[in-house]
């Protein structure tokens, strides 16, 4: 590997961290296994996409055989099922869609010794990392008024 240090923009500032080979091979390595599971990722999106769509539309011909059953069956309308596949792809695509940018960035800013470029990376590993603790913040959140609700309705059944 090639003689490659990053620099501080501004050479007064001596206190800044500078990447040593240790830290560039380390990143390398982040980002080849970064790029593996943003392809992955998009890989599985599609999947999902289009396993929602191919519900949607078996369902919706199958809707008088789920009509004559009763139940919860007539209660979800395939136009749901897709929307929930959608809505699951399009939150999914944003880490994955941050983890190949930071993976993308890095590799090119080692490459072409930019700090522009690297810069550029550490901020979409920030965007995913911002995205994944709100994203499970909400989760907890949904979690916990989902127990709440069920405790309330189990207690209004007895």
């Amino acid at each position: 590997m090639e003689e490659t240090t990053f620099t501080p923009v501004n050479p007064d500032q001596s206190s800044q961290p500078q990447l040593t080979q240790n830290s560039i091979a380390y990143l390398l390595t982040a980002a080849k296994w970064g790029k593996f599971l943003a392809i992955l990722g998009f890989i599985t999106i599609a999947f999902a996409v289009l396993a929602g769509l191919l519900m949607g539309l078996v369902f919706s011909f199958m809707a008088d055989k789920l009509a004559s059953v009763g139940g919860l069956a007539t209660m979800i309308s395939p136009k749901w099922i897709v929307f929930m596949y959608l809505l699951f792809g399009v939150i999914g695509f944003l880490p994955v869609y941050y983890l190949n940018s930071f993976s993308n960035n890095v590799t090119r800013s080692i490459r072409n010794n930019d700090t522009n470029t690297m810069t550029l990376a550490i901020k979409r590993l920030k965007n995913l990392f911002a995205f994944v603790g709100i994203y499970t913040v909400v989760l907890i959140a949904i979690y916990i008024i989902a127990i709440i609700v069920v405790a309330g309705t189990a207690l209004m059944a007895m």
